[in-house]
């Protein structure tokens, strides 16, 4: 069961992100925020959802409909 229903927009774009493979890094310098702060969406994210990790995240997301493609 989901911890919050909704992810915030903010995680709506690393997740939709890290659907793309993008690493950590790449997220921070695509969104303009620091690799730190996107560490710590990704636990946001895993822990919402609670998910394994990220790509489990990521097919959560998609089957709960909180992304889209």
């Amino acid at each position: 069961m989901l911890k919050s229903k909704y992810l915030s927009v903010r995680e709506q774009n690393v997740i939709k992100l890290i659907a793309l493979n993008y690493t950590n890094k790449k997220i921070a310098k695509e969104l303009y925020m620091s690799e730190s702060t996107i560490k710590s969406e990704v636990s946001n994210i895993i822990k919402k959802l609670n998910a394994n990790g990220r790509i489990h995240a990521t097919v959560i997301a998609y089957k709960n409909r909180l992304i889209s493609n």
